[in-house]
């Protein structure tokens, strides 16, 4: 081989391991499970955060943009579910790549605009921040929706916290979010995480002190009691 092409030969290896060298060092690093992170717990400050909205402030909340009254029960709301959608501005939730709906039981899937923005907001700010940490993206997982007044009187059967009174459940502005139950990515995959629990309360926190939210954490029902302020 003549001089001339061996040298451009070395060149020519010597720049394709430099951009080699190059790609691998700047290739993003591989986005981590929850439990290889640390997150820190909730202080003093966010539990007080958490707690200091009590029903009764859901519930005045919600009166003021959500049905004007409770529906009876499942039946009669199936019956005359588009008319009711409409004059109530309510909007059918499903799972979707940022939150997942359990199988409801005691509740509709159904919220109106507003708290379906809200949920949309959450889902993109807990996708950014999983983002930021390097953290794998996690759905939360939404667990009690609209009830009627039927589903209440049933539910107070087997849950110590559900109130035999009004509740802000009853007006498309309220729902509840599993603390510790999320699902992995797209998948179905279920993950119990005290850290993904701090890092959803701590979003949840920013959004109620932005005036978008109330929240109070209901620890005997491992849930996020959310209403939407309209």
């Amino acid at each position: 081989m003549k001089p001339i092409l061996k040298t451009m030969t070395r060149v020519l290896l010597a720049a394709v391991l430099i951009l080699s060298l190059f790609s691998f060092c700047n290739k993003a690093p591989e986005a981590k499970e929850i439990d290889y992170v640390s997150v820190a717990y909730l202080d003093n400050t966010e539990m007080r955060a958490l707690k200091s909205n009590r029903n009764d402030k859901h519930i005045t909340e919600a009166h003021k943009s959500g049905l004007k009254a409770p529906l009876t029960d499942k039946k009669a709301f199936y019956n005359n579910e588009e008319n009711i959608c409409k004059k109530a501005d309510l909007e059918k939730i499903e799972t979707n790549q940022l939150y997942s709906v359990a199988r409801l039981t005691y509740s509709l899937p159904y919220v109106n605009e507003t708290t379906a923005d809200f949920l949309e907001l959450l889902g993109e700010r807990m996708k950014e921040s999983f983002k930021e940490k390097g953290i794998k993206h996690y759905r939360f997982v939404l667990t009690s929706v609209l009830r009627t007044e039927k589903d209440q009187r049933l539910l107070q059967k087997v849950n110590v916290n559900a109130t035999p009174k009004e509740t802000s459940h009853y007006f498309g502005t309220t729902f509840d979010i599993s603390q510790t139950r999320f699902l992995m990515g797209k998948s179905n995959e279920t993950v119990y995480s005290y850290r993904l629990r701090n890092l959803l309360a701590r979003e949840l926190i920013r959004l109620q002190e932005e005036g978008r939210c109330y929240v109070l954490l209901e620890n005997r029902e491992k849930c996020f009691h959310v209403t939407v302020r309209q």
